[in-house]
């Protein structure tokens, strides 16, 4: 179990620093849903006040387009999730804390102050 947890930080590590170039709100979403999952199925609370299964609807409700999208509104939920991936990575990994929020909230910071004010 050691050996894929190990495994899965590094391929997540390498998605979320490859999605914190350009990130898509798609692409963002999937990282959040996909690291909170595995870190629910290690032992992990999840910390979202509207829980895994509510978060995940409000996801999809945002992509499908049934409220309205805009550029702005893009970059700032692409950088919240593609945070909130990078601290659930850091914290999958080392369990600490502290570390995973200081990641998320500088992986968020780059999405959000280096991603095009672009519409997708």
């Amino acid at each position: 179990m050691t050996r894929f947890r190990s495994l899965f930080a590094a391929v997540c590590c390498t998605i979320v620093v490859g999605c914190a170039t350009v990130p898509t709100v798609e692409q963002a979403a999937l990282l959040d849903v996909a690291t909170t999952a595995v870190g629910i199925a290690q032992g992990a609370t999840e910390l979202n006040p509207l829980g895994p299964v509510a978060g995940s609807l409000v996801k999809l409700v945002y992509i499908s387009g049934l409220v309205k999208r805009t550029a702005e509104g893009d970059r700032v939920v692409a950088a919240l999730w593609t945070g909130a991936a990078a601290n659930n990575t850091v914290f999958i990994l080392t369990v600490t804390p502290l570390a995973a929020v200081l990641a998320g909230l500088a992986v968020g910071y780059y999405v959000y102050t280096h991603r095009s004010h672009r519409l997708f």
